[in-house]
């Protein structure tokens, strides 16, 4: 039975930053990162099923793209930093390897 991601929590310290400006976005998706390697009550093997992949665009072009592996502990966090060069639309998604996906869009409107 697939683990749906759950609607993440996103902080972002300047959705109206001035152009040039460094931007923070801090991210986090309510997610089990099952690594494969765990057993059950009944000793079977729990099936891998970790956020494989997470991407974010602004303005349609690519901020960051990160691939996890199952050295990630459950419930992805992320924070990085860009700098402010154009407003639009922040998008970020996740996708886990059960085929759960959730994407968000964010505005960012550069002053």
């Amino acid at each position: 039975m697939a683990n749906p991601i759950s609607k993440p929590r996103i902080w972002i310290s300047n959705r109206t930053p001035p152009k040039g400006s460094v931007v923070t976005v801090k991210v986090m998706v309510t997610h089990p990162m099952e690594t494969g390697m765990r057993k059950n009550a009944r000793s079977e093997v729990i099936p891998r099923n970790i956020v494989e992949r997470f991407e974010c665009t602004l303005a349609d072009e690519p901020l960051l793209s990160w691939r996890l592996d199952t050295a990630i502990s459950q419930n992805p966090y992320l924070e990085f930093k860009f700098v402010a060069q154009r407003s639009g639309d922040l998008k970020m998604l996740w996708v886990a390897d059960d085929g759960a996906r959730i994407e968000t869009i964010e505005k960012i409107a550069v002053s």
